[in-house]
């Protein structure tokens, strides 16, 4: 149901299915806090939620969501994450462009299994913890636009499967870590399938631009007649090089 005009706040009227996997609403006129009794689909996997008008927090009872592995709420008005909601299996969180100020959300400590993180375009401060070494699956880490202060923790260069890394516009400053020099950046290691970086060469009248993008393999599925058959989900990763932002299609 993305890419539609529905608003006001999200009804209970979707609370009949319980074994629901997916539930994509971005780009609507939702407005109002994300409901607790979301955290009832015990089964869901997949939520988009972004470019609405939510509120608020995301709910306590999120952590009942023991399947999601994707968690989309860009572009919406949030402004806090309890640090108690765990999420175990979550492998994708899209926060970017949201009203999420102070440290860096201290739950994401715990998302053993997190690869990509975005929170871009936030009011974060403060210095990036220490902590961010403990999730040693992450591939992307988007923190542009906010106002994390210096210094660059060493702890970031224990991100050994990270490709894609965006300080861009914050208040870091003093020196940069060494050890960034020797992280290889996706370049010293065989693309894995799933939750590989394929490079993109767009030719123009200027030389070869390189854009990555990042293909993980959800493993959503296609409803039709026949049995349903699984198929793959491609998640895009726009970043920023050298102050242009550019997004593969």
């Amino acid at each position: 149901m993305e890419n539609n005009l529905f608003r006001g706040e999200l009804s209970d009227g979707i609370l009949n299915s319980s074994h629901l996997e997916l539930l994509f609403l971005s780009n609507n006129l939702i407005s109002g806090n994300i409901p607790e009794w979301m955290g009832n689909f015990s089964s869901l996997g997949y939520l988009r939620l972004a470019d609405n008008s939510l509120e608020g927090s995301i709910p306590l009872s999120f952590s009942r969501l023991q399947q999601l592995k994707l968690l989309y709420l860009s572009g919406n008005n949030l402004r806090q994450i309890p640090p108690g909601v765990y999420l175990p299996s979550l492998t994708y969180l899209h926060l970017a462009d949201n009203e999420l100020d102070g440290p860096l959300p201290s739950f994401i400590s715990r998302l053993s299994s997190l690869v990509s993180l975005d929170v871009r375009h936030n009011k974060l401060s403060g210095r990036i913890p220490s902590w961010i070494s403990s999730v040693t699956d992450l591939r992307t880490l988007l923190l542009k636009g906010n106002s994390l202060e210096s210094p660059i923790p060493a702890e970031l260069c224990q991100l050994k499967n990270i490709t894609i890394l965006d300080l861009s516009f914050n208040n870091l400053s003093e020196k940069i870590p060494l050890c960034l020099c020797s992280m290889p950046f996706g370049k010293k290691r065989p693309l894995p399938i799933d939750g590989a970086f394929s490079s993109y060469v767009f030719r123009w009248s200027m030389p070869s631009i390189v854009a990555y993008e990042y293909v993980g393999l959800f493993g959503l599925f296609e409803f039709a007649t026949a049995p349903i058959v699984r198929s793959s989900y491609s998640e895009t990763v726009p970043f920023l090089t050298k102050t242009r932002n550019w997004l593969p299609w």
